[in-house]
């Protein structure tokens, strides 16, 4: 007779249907607290924001950093906390996908010499948090809006 239990197939699958509510939940708390710290950088110097855009030849160069900078603070709040998420996650998709495709890919693939890897890869984020919804552990599924 042994002492360990016997773990069994339906043993993990009990487990995977407990767990797969709150599996979005660290890419949500990711997503949003990576969006704040941008967002937040941006309203203390929105001039390198401003310079990309005109360097990218984008118009309205200055109003269009505020948009972005709302994008940021306002997605990163409301994905955090898991309010009107797919709303917010498809808004800060597509404002990552501009940034990574618009602004930085010139620029290569490598953050440290500002290319696009940091905003695709927030912008995959916020797309499979659009694509799965806020889960469990979220003010949707309180209001019952997932």
């Amino acid at each position: 007779m042994s002492l360990t239990p016997e773990v069994t197939p339906s043993m993990f699958a009990k487990l995977k249907a407990a767990v797969q509510p709150y599996a979005l939940l660290p890419l949500r708390f990711g997503l949003g607290l990576a969006l704040l710290v941008h967002g937040w950088a941006h309203v203390q110097g929105p001039g390198a924001l401003t310079r990309a855009f005109e360097r990218a030849d984008l118009p309205a160069a200055q109003p269009l950093t505020w948009v972005a900078v709302g994008i940021e603070l306002l997605g990163g709040l409301l994905v955090l906390v898991g309010f009107q998420t797919r709303f917010a996650a498809f808004f800060v998709a597509c404002w990552g996908f501009v940034q990574a495709f618009l602004l930085q890919a010139s620029r290569g693939w490598f953050a440290d010499e500002g290319g696009l890897e940091v905003p695709l890869l927030l912008a995959l984020a916020a797309l499979a948090i659009w694509l799965g919804g806020a889960g469990r552990a979220s003010v949707d599924s309180i209001r019952g809006k997932l």
